[in-house]
Order: C-alpha cells, then sequence, then structure tokens
C-alpha cells in the first residue's frame, strides 16, 4: 500500500517529472520526424546526436563561466597583489637621485626648485 506522502524529497520528484516530460517530448519529435518521411532509426540517430550537440555546447559555456569564475577567486584571494602599491599612494620627503625633494614611488620628483611657478614662497 502506498502511502499519500511519500518520503522522496520534492526535488527528487522534480526531477523525475522533467526526465517524463524530456522522454515525452523527445518522443512526439521522433513521431514527427517519422512523419516527415525520416526512417525510425534515422530519427532516433538525429535525436541523439541533438542532445549530443546541446549537452557539449552547455558544457562548453558552464565550462567558461567556471574558468572565469576560478580567475576572479584567485586574484580577489591573491596575497597583497595590488595592481596599485601603497608606496606610490603617499609622496615622500627623502634624498633622491636629484637631491632632497618630494618623490614618489618611482624616483620622480615632485617639486621640481628649478620650477617657475615654485618661486611664490621667495
Amino acid at each position: 500500500m502506498k502511502t499519500p506522502h511519500s518520503r522522496t524529497s520534492p526535488l527528487a520528484r522534480l526531477s523525475k517529472r522533467l526526465g517524463r516530460a524530456c522522454a515525452c517530448s523527445e518522443r512526439k519529435a521522433v513521431e514527427v520526424l517519422m512523419a516527415c518521411g525520416l526512417n525510425a532509426t534515422g530519427a532516433k540517430v538525429l535525436a541523439w546526436v541533438l542532445k549530443l550537440v546541446l549537452i557539449c555546447a552547455l558544457l562548453f559555456v558552464v565550462g567558461w563561466i567556471v574558468l572565469i569564475g576560478c580567475y576572479f577567486f584567485v586574484m580577489a584571494h591573491s596575497p597583497k597583489t595590488n595592481f596599485v602599491s601603497e608606496k606610490s599612494l603617499f609622496p615622500e620627503w627623502r634624498t633622491g637621485p636629484w637631491g632632497y625633494g618630494l618623490y614618489d614611488a618611482r624616483d620622480v620628483r615632485l617639486d621640481d626648485p628649478n620650477d617657475p611657478d615654485d618661486l611664490w614662497m621667495f
């Protein structure tokens, strides 16, 4: 005797219903192909080839999505690989290649003593 409430999960019941719906659709597609003049074996082979192509395309797309996701995951969790270093954000006063002055991380002097625009303080 079957109980009214089965112990199978709703996801299992849904997948079973979807499987039956796909099998029914495949049977109908084979019948339509046979009605168009294709023999039964050819119609079944064509249906299997179509399924194989669709599954391969789906796996190709999912593979690229996973690959891009892994790339972003690795980039997000990589150890302190900033494209802009913290040192370059803040210039510092130090002795550099052109004497004491305000330099950034690339050793570019930011306060040129020969700049006529900076003569306001004299």
